[in-house]
């Protein structure tokens, strides 16, 4: 009974001290102010504020400099706190950031949003939990902590590595909370910080090397090191004497290098030789979608596409007559890019993701009508069709399979690949069978199954596309499995039209520019009502169905984020034989690398802190 009760007082002990270094450490004598209802209000506003502004850095509004700040206030109130307090202040900033950036799913459902929000918020709320823990056990030393705030606040305004250590494991950590996101659950890989910076080609060429994850590692690092230089500058103006945040300079020197990298990058990719070219034809028919499609909007589709794609081979056949036309005129040769149309055909016609919503073999007269189509195009333009259409396996009777059909000049279905990473809820409902009661609620009618496949589709011959469908190619690993297999050639077909008012199909391209990047291979994407572009290798949107005229220049330039019907035929140049990048061959080398630092650091930690129980154990016995 005596041990059991000194070990009683001692945790008491052991709590009054920890709450000391929390909450008085920074600022000694303001004791009632922090924990006051006010105080607490205050920073619950500041968080959602700072949630808001990182979801503002996302596709739609692309205020991506507010992704360099908006982790500070986070930082700034959470590192002195409890770590069930902090893990709190996390929640509170990622309720805000996931609820805006991912609002765009209210068109599925109005009460989506707040369930995905909640979701969302956890990893922020891990993140935060961590930063007192480590604060106290990286950031200062045990004796130093063991002789009062006043000796831990003299000891922070030293300057000196601790601080370079404490922000790379935090770095590290956000980033293993992405990629944990990324798979855990299925994954869902939305909205990593990289992702706000979609525009700056300099400076995402990294992903190379270490995927989308180093991108983020840099972001927070760099909010990190901003607030540190801030504490110094805040220090050195009240006592004289500034001394420069080592983080700061870290962080400023890294992004220096990595813009250096980025732009050597983009000017060796256009470098390249050995190229083939290469014309593909995407239809972009902008049809609305439903959960069941009825015959009268089977028959639209049908015909939408069939004028458009009509529409757009004639236009490459005049196309091809002109420039021969030009030529026999002028006498010059065929510049790289025309070499590509002067057959007059395109090398592919592709059509997005169930462009029309019934499978392409369906047995039944639409069946025919639909494959009717198809088979007159391929007999009169001598063009292979690549499709997004519906699957069934041999001898079943129910759609099994979100796939894409290759169908040759002889109008044979020559390669097949079906999706591989369903969307739940969308395409099956996880644990339909214990829970009939959920597919009935928020199920759209379907059980699909997944591919196992990540062969590319020959389309002729030196070019073999790896095809994602929807929003697979949010998933890095599928075009890497697909790139090993021999791919050097993306391509997406997707239909975003079920989100015709919100920010998710930027959103949706933003995430696919990485998968160009990290692989270094061309990528087209087929969209139903925006999204049909296609993209090179350092991730640069070179053209696109949908343009947008600037009056500055008097030009138009590409503009994938518009919705509405379309064509184009996009003349490419493909590598031959490309190698493969070092995040293509070798993977998550980089998440393997932050989970080993944060592993040892943690292991560290946690030893440091039985140390000092030990000590404070000791001193507790000697004053009873």
């Amino acid at each position: 009974m005596g041990t059991k009760k000194q070990s009683s007082k001692f945790k008491e002990f052991l709590e009054i001290q920890e709450k000391n270094f929390d909450e008085k450490v920074s600022r000694p004598g303001d004791e009632v102010k922090l924990i006051s209802r006010r105080q607490r209000f205050i920073e619950m506003v500041i968080l959602l504020a700072s949630g808001t502004a990182c979801a503002m850095a996302y596709p739609g509004p692309n205020l991506s400099f507010l992704a360099w700040v908006s982790l500070i206030p986070l930082f700034a109130i959470s590192h002195n706190k409890t770590p069930g307090r902090a893990w709190r202040c996390g929640f509170y900033w990622g309720i805000a950031w996931g609820f805006i950036s991912c609002f765009w799913i209210r068109e599925i459902e109005p009460i989506l949003p707040l369930p995905l929000a909640i979701y969302m918020a956890i990893y922020p709320a891990f993140w935060a939990y961590v930063i007192p823990f480590l604060h106290r056990q990286i950031y200062i030393p045990n004796d130093i902590q063991l002789k009062g705030f006043q000796a831990v606040n003299q000891y922070k305004n030293r300057g000196h590595k601790r601080e370079l250590l404490f922000i790379c494991t935090l770095s590290a950590w956000w980033s293993i909370l992405e990629w944990i996101r990324s798979w855990l659950f299925t994954g869902f890989p939305w909205d990593n910080l990289s992702a706000t910076q979609w525009q700056n080609l300099s400076f995402i060429q990294i992903c190379e090397y270490t995927g989308i994850y180093g991108v983020s590692f840099i972001i927070v690092f760099t909010n990190l090191a901003v607030y540190h230089s801030f504490q110094a500058w805040k220090q050195g103006f009240s006592t004289g004497k500034y001394k420069r945040s080592l983080s700061f300079v870290v962080a400023m020197l890294m992004l220096l290098i990595n813009f250096f990298i980025g732009s050597q990058a983009i000017i060796n990719a256009k470098k390249i030789d050995n190229r083939i070219p290469f014309s593909a034809t995407v239809i972009q028919g902008n049809v609305p979608q439903s959960r069941a499609a009825t015959l009268e909007q089977v028959l639209y589709a049908m015909s939408q596409y069939e004028k458009l794609t009509k529409k757009a081979l004639d236009n490459v056949a005049l196309e091809s007559m002109k420039i021969l036309q030009e030529l026999n005129n002028t006498g010059r040769t065929s510049t790289f890019k025309e070499l590509s149309i002067l057959k007059g055909k395109p090398d592919i016609v592709i059509w997005p993701e169930t462009a029309v919503p019934i499978p392409y073999d369906l047995a039944y007269p639409i069946g025919q009508q639909y494959r009717n189509i198809i088979t007159d195009f391929i007999k009169k333009y001598k063009t292979p069709f690549l499709i997004g259409t519906l699957d069934s396996k041999p001898n079943s009777k129910e759609i099994d399979y979100n796939s894409a059909f290759l169908i040759d000049v002889n109008n044979k279905v020559i390669g097949k690949y079906n999706k591989k990473h369903i969307v739940p809820f969308g395409e099956f409902v996880p644990f339909a069978e214990q829970l009939p009661w959920l597919v009935d609620m928020i199920g759209m009618g379907r059980g699909l199954s997944r591919g196992t496949s990540s062969e590319p589709l020959t389309i002729k011959n030196n070019i073999k596309a790896g095809v994602n469908i929807c929003f697979e190619d949010v998933f890095p690993y599928i075009t890497q499995d697909q790139v090993r297999a021999g791919a050097n050639l993306l391509i997406t077909i997707t239909n975003d039209a079920w989100y015709p008012h919100s920010d998710e199909p930027e959103q949706h391209l933003a995430n696919a520019i990485f998968r160009a990047i990290e692989t270094r291979r061309p990528y087209i994407r087929c969209g139903n009502n925006n999204g049909s572009c296609v993209i090179d290798e350092t991730g640069r949107i070179i053209d696109s169905v949908s343009k947008r005229y600037d009056a500055k220049t008097d030009k138009y330039f590409p503009a994938p984020d518009i919705n509405e019907e379309g064509f184009k035929t996009f003349t490419i140049s493909i590598p031959r034989n490309p190698k493969l990048t070092f995040y293509t061959k070798h993977g998550e080398i980089f998440i393997h690398t932050c989970l080993a630092l944060f592993f040892i650091v943690i292991s560290a930690s946690v030893l440091k802190w039985r140390a000092k129980k030990e000590v404070l154990l000791k001193a507790f016995e000697h004053n009873k």
